[in-house]
């Protein structure tokens, strides 16, 4: 059958017996996804984890296989667990925003009596085409290619305007550049943290987001043909704080991100979001 899945963003449509009750009750099942062995080639990173929280933080990642001509992966879990897919390429693209698409490749077959899964990719092509996300949420979170998984913080540093003057210090600019980001690895709809930095309080449209807290978590995504309008998105608030956590990404990197913005007056700046390294 196909059962439909939400998670973080994503809806997912995977083929998992729901029972495996042909001469076996299957509490856990064998899953095995298969690649052609050149897969490599084309992919600098490939791990698959059982769960979405593993994905999330980057741990028990089970690495491919050389096997009969196959790039081959094994995990083992109940038939309620949804596998998550990280491949990455060395110019950063990688599959976190592709889940869904890279589930309907997979051409899958179940052995009900030795409660086996097996999920097979024979079409790279079509798999390399789907594998389209940007960079920039690889650098959102992690502090290298190589690295997991995880979460970093960012803040908003000095911003300029369309002439290039200073204007961090105006009233107009102080409330946004009083917050930190702190993403989360995944890809449309994941996690993010926004808190005050300490010492300070929540102004201006800021105050609707967070009452009388001082973090609050919502959901971002990369939104456009372009991958370049990192949107953060909050339920239930007004098209004034919408506007003004919606950045226009014109650079990335590891170390900073060069965006655009608007603040309470429509007014433009420009600024780099930078890490908050963890002795702040």
């Amino acid at each position: 059958m196909i059962k439909v899945v939400y998670a973080v963003g994503l809806m997912i449509s995977l083929f998992i017996p729901t029972s495996c009750t042909r001469n076996t009750q299957c509490d856990l099942l064998t899953y095995t996804y298969l690649f052609p062995e050149h897969i490599l080639d084309e992919f600098d990173y490939m791990k698959i984890y059982l769960h979405e929280e593993d994905f999330t933080i980057g741990e028990n990642g089970v690495l491919g296989e050389n096997n009969n001509g196959f790039v081959s992966f094994e995990l083992t879990g109940d038939n309620q667990d949804l596998p998550f897919i990280d491949i990455r390429r060395t110019d950063g693209t990688n599959s976190w925003s592709n889940q869904a698409e890279i589930v309907k490749l997979g051409q899958s077959a179940v052995n009900y009596a030795s409660c086996l899964t097996e999920i097979n990719y024979s079409d790279q092509e079509a798999l390399n085409k789907v594998v389209n996300s940007s960079p920039t949420y690889m650098h959102l979170v992690l502090n290298d290619a190589e690295q997991d998984g995880g979460s970093k913080t960012w803040e908003i540093g000095e911003v300029y305007d369309e002439n290039r003057n200073n204007v961090s210090d105006r009233p107009e600019w102080i409330c946004i550049r009083n917050l930190l980001f702190t993403f989360f690895k995944g890809g449309k709809g994941a996690v993010i943290k926004i808190a005050i930095k300490e010492g300070d309080t929540p102004c201006g449209v800021f105050k609707e987001l967070f009452g009388e807290r001082m973090e609050a978590f919502a959901t971002y995504s990369l939104e456009g043909g372009a991958q370049d309008e990192l949107r953060i998105t909050a339920p239930a608030v007004s098209d004034a704080l919408k506007a003004q956590l919606t950045f226009n990404v014109m650079s990335t990197g590891y170390d900073e991100i060069e965006i655009n913005l608007t603040n309470g007056d429509n007014q433009l700046g420009y600024a780099l979001l930078t890490p908050v390294s963890d002795e702040e």
